[in-house]
């Protein structure tokens, strides 16, 4: 049995992360390893490194079986801390965290909806602090009412039952979205925006909550986190999207255009930080770092070995394909993209999350890594041919 890295990247000392040792597919299973940790192989060939011994938190997750927040679930799980998941349907609860080593059993599962004041008041009694991921993610301007509802008034239940129940803190996700448009940098100083869009609106609408509470002296903290890409995203949503209908040939064009993009993992990574770093701060950016739709294409070249053609598309074009692409919509034909996503595409402002990298301890990794990874964990769950991941069939993406 291996023994933790003592320096690792992505580890500290006494309450160590968890990292790949090595492909080795068996049931969970653990031994105590040094450091206070518990090292166990994971399903799918991960070895999972758990801290034990140190003072954990009981911590609620709305959201915690999508992508950020099943991310977040394991990061939790393995600083020691005792995780309790919101879940609509309990039945999305195994599968979303049997990548990270977790059986199901070995967190609590709540049945509840952010809609619903009597299940978020079951779900916040006994825990000391919540991050609320909780969220409806859609481009299809068909989900404005339900992005709407969620987004909006599902924050408003969510965040009120925990600052009347008094957990310290209360995190809330909101997005880089909330803060557009913007003529100057985007910093943790920076004001709510009013974007266009109904997912957009909707965020900028739910951090307002947010901040109308910290007003008022609850210890509520915003992040806003950037496009998350990387491995390991339960139901597939837009970024896994983009990169897979880019590499399947759905979507052969290429665009101007950027986002500020980051690793899930590291914002998951992040957001434990933030759980114990407590609320002095009202915002923390996690945003990465820019990355244009060319690059994303010169990115996917060198870590699958393929060539990837595309058609260019001018940027003077670019709002009138979203209205197409909406209009289509409209009509059951989904092109993969839209009005709202083009609109943020060419929303360009610079990023700047410098202050919560130095505040939280953390660093974001290469977007080639991230990239690399996402596309090997796509082959691996069976969303892409060996083909279509060129150079990285086969290979093991990291957890964390």
């Amino acid at each position: 049995m291996a023994s933790p890295i003592r320096g690792h990247p992505y580890s500290r000392l006494g309450s160590l992360t968890a990292l790949v040792l090595g492909a080795i597919d068996r049931p969970t299973q653990w031994t105590r390893a040094a450091d206070d940790a518990i090292v166990g192989y994971g399903r799918g060939g991960v070895a999972i490194v758990r801290s034990e011994g140190s003072p954990g938190m009981r911590v609620l997750v709305t959201g915690g079986t999508g992508y950020l927040g099943s991310h977040i679930v394991g990061a939790l799980w393995r600083e020691g801390h005792d995780v309790r998941v919101l879940a609509r349907s309990p039945e999305r609860v195994a599968p979303a965290l049997a990548p990270f080593g977790i059986d199901a059993a070995e967190v609590e599962a709540t049945v509840g909806d952010v809609l619903d004041r009597a299940s978020m008041d079951a779900a916040v009694d006994g825990v000391d602090a919540m991050v609320n991921v909780a969220n409806v993610y859609s481009l299809d301007i068909r989900d404005a009412e339900r992005m709407h509802r969620v987004n909006r008034t599902g924050t408003e239940v969510a965040l009120t039952a925990a600052v009347e129940r008094g957990l310290s803190p209360i995190v809330h996700v909101s997005s880089y979205v909330a803060l557009l448009p913007s003529s100057v940098p985007l910093t943790s100083a920076s004001p709510t925006g009013n974007p266009e869009g109904a997912y957009l609106a909707s965020k900028a609408d739910s951090e307002r909550i947010a901040f109308r509470l910290r007003k008022q002296g609850a210890p509520v903290v915003v992040t806003n986190p950037g496009a998350l890409f990387g491995p390991y995203d339960p139901h597939g949503g837009g970024s896994t999207r983009f990169i897979r209908d880019r590499l399947v040939g759905r979507t052969a064009f290429s665009a101007p255009g950027s986002v500020p993009a980051v690793d899930v993992r590291d914002v998951a990574r992040a957001h434990i930080r933030l759980v114990a770093y407590g609320t002095d701060q009202a915002r923390f950016l996690m945003m990465g770092r820019r990355l244009a739709l060319v690059e994303r294409d010169a990115i996917l070249r060198r870590v699958t070995g393929r060539r990837l053609p595309a058609v260019p598309v001018p940027k003077a074009a670019m709002p009138s394909a979203g209205r197409v692409a909406d209009a289509l919509q409209r009509r059951g034909i989904d092109l993969g993209f839209s009005s709202m996503g083009t609109y943020t595409a060419l929303q360009e402002p610079p990023v700047d999350d410098r202050d919560t990298q130095e505040a939280l301890g953390v660093r974001w990794r290469p977007l080639e890594d991230t990239c690399a990874d996402m596309v090997a964990w796509l082959h691996a769950a069976g969303r892409i041919k060996a083909k279509q991941a060129g150079a990285l069939a086969g290979h093991v993406p990291a957890v964390t």
